[in-house]
């Protein structure tokens, strides 16, 4: 009998190639089993579907109820969404940076100035 050997190559095409074919049927809900209790993690939520049965979404993800249906976001207009996000936090954060440091240099300055003239006046 012969084995079949397959190389690192042959194993990461095969894996790629299965992870390409979940990525299509990929769902950011996902029914939460009741035969167990589970704490929710802290970057996900629960969201009721009928009154029944519970799914766990992202947490800030956008969540509709249509015909008794819950309908999540896709992941591609999450993570859009999620990046936009966090790129007007960080322009924010950046601007407040630069206010920050020139509210500090006049501190700095204002602290030399005051230090010159008490030592002006010490005889």
């Amino acid at each position: 009998m012969h084995k079949m050997d397959m190389s690192w190559s042959g194993r990461l095409f095969l894996i790629t190639i299965l992870l390409s074919g979940l990525g299509q049927t990929f769902v950011l809900a996902a029914p939460k089993s009741d035969t167990k209790e589970e704490e929710v993690p802290p970057w996900m939520k629960n969201a009721d579907k009928a009154g029944n049965s519970t799914y766990l979404v992202p947490k800030d993800a956008k969540v509709d109820r249509i015909a008794g249906q819950v309908v999540v976001e896709p992941p591609t207009e999450y993570v859009a969404r999620q990046v936009f996000e966090l790129k007007k936090r960080q322009d924010d954060l950046e601007k407040e940076l630069k206010e920050v440091k020139v509210e500090l240099e006049d501190l700095r300055a204002q602290c030399v100035s005051q230090q010159q003239n008490s030592d002006e006046k010490v005889p």
